[in-house]
């Protein structure tokens, strides 16, 4: 725990699943292009292999272990094809043996490699965590775009009424409806312009800027976000109509006087 990688959980999520797969007793492995012996505390592997067991990206498997080496926490040998992983100290991370020489509270395997079981469930742990993490992360980017557009709404609600809005779970509710409405827009929009990116925040912003700035005078007078809401289909035909019968008309502009 006194390592400074030891809070992030992808750090610790491989760490712990490099102790797990590390050998227990000396095997031997096809490395190298000849039969080798692969020590106690050493294991055959890949990045790609650790990726696929762990669930941490190629390229972050690799950086995680450059920083392992140079802290001294591994060793490693590589080819084209595979590498060997050694862990530097391996018999002090493990518990005290019994005398028949099996590690307290592991099973065997067919092969004879121990598998820990309390290791196994820090791995489920740590990945739990990463995962609640990346969530809190998620959900904390989604209230900033919350509060930015909350912030916008009483603003225009009390140049429309004259009051401070009355803001309630209710509205917010409403403003996050709203929200995944303009979001589907954009990515409408994205398909149509062949464009493969995520749709952003900022996008959902100008959206929203347009959808508000737009709306027609009896909903902007009104400023009652439930209403908007529920004829946001009706209200979003009145914005375009317009457009649509500016471009019908210049279609019949084009035609009136046989312009191609």
């Amino acid at each position: 725990m006194d390592k400074g990688w030891y809070s992030k959980p992808e750090f610790l999520a491989l760490w712990v699943h490099i102790l797990m797969k590390a050998n227990h007793n000396e095997r031997e492995f096809w490395f190298n292009g000849q039969n080798v012996k692969v020590k106690r505390g050493q294991f055959v592997t890949g990045r790609n292999k650790l990726s696929q067991e762990t669930g941490i990206s190629p390229s972050k498997v690799e950086r995680i272990l450059k920083v392992f080496k140079s802290e001294q926490q591994i060793e490693q040998q590589t080819n084209n094809h595979n590498r060997l992983i050694t862990v530097v100290c391996y018999d002090q991370f493990q518990k005290s043996e019994q005398p028949n020489g099996q590690p307290l509270d592991n099973h065997w395997t067919a092969s004879g490699q121990p598998v820990d079981t309390n290791k196994k469930e820090r791995i489920k742990e740590v990945k739990k965590e990463r995962r609640k993490k990346e969530e809190k992360e998620k959900t904390a980017k989604q209230v900033s775009l919350h509060s930015i557009l909350k912030e916008d709404w009483e603003k225009r609600y009390l140049e429309a009424v004259g009051i401070q809005c009355d803001w309630r779970a209710a509205e917010g509710a409403t403003l996050k409806q709203l929200i995944t409405k303009l979001r589907h827009l954009a990515k409408q929009q994205h398909e149509k312009d062949n464009n493969t990116s995520p749709v952003t925040d900022e996008e959902i912003q100008i959206f929203w800027n347009y959808f508000m700035n737009k709306l027609p005078e009896w909903y902007a007078d009104k400023a009652d976000l439930k209403i908007i809401n529920s004829k946001f289909n009706a209200i979003i035909a009145e914005i375009k109509r317009p457009e649509r019968q500016a471009k019908q008309a210049v279609e019949g502009l084009y035609e009136a006087f046989d312009l191609k």
